[in-house]
């Protein structure tokens, strides 16, 4: 993702939540928020903050050794809870686990898509005003 941040990195300098996120990129919150997104199960949001530190020219080499710790734990505990409830559901529904995967992967690209359309800032402002 860091490499597509490259190529992309004029368009994506546009985005609001992009430039939302840049002001965070070289500050102790953004690795935190790296960390808990690589560590978050079913969403690959972690993949945004690749794309926002290429755009900002973050540094990798503090980024990856976070997010390959993250990962680390995440997929002790993930991969067999997602073996497990693929098979479940897949007999449950009778959906060959294969189908269930590529659902899955179509479902959580239109979800990342709508992340980079919808304005989180202004949200994020509209929740604390409250």
């Amino acid at each position: 993702m860091f490499a597509i941040g490259v190529g992309l990195r004029r368009p994506l300098k546009q985005n609001k939540n992009v430039k939302f996120f840049m002001k965070y990129v070289s500050k102790r919150p953004f690795l935190i928020g790296l960390f808990i997104t690589a560590i978050l199960s079913f969403f690959p949001f972690d993949d945004y903050f690749f794309l926002i530190g290429e755009t900002s020219k973050a540094s990798l080499s503090k980024m990856l050794p976070i997010t390959f710790s993250a990962k680390i734990i995440k997929s002790g505990f993930e991969i067999p809870l997602e073996v497990y409830g693929i098979i479940t559901i897949g007999k449950h529904f009778r959906f060959e686990p294969l189908l269930l995967g590529i659902i899955s992967s179509i479902v959580f690209t239109i979800l990342g898509t709508l992340l980079f359309i919808i304005d989180i800032e202004n949200i994020l402002n509209k929740i604390i005003k409250h």
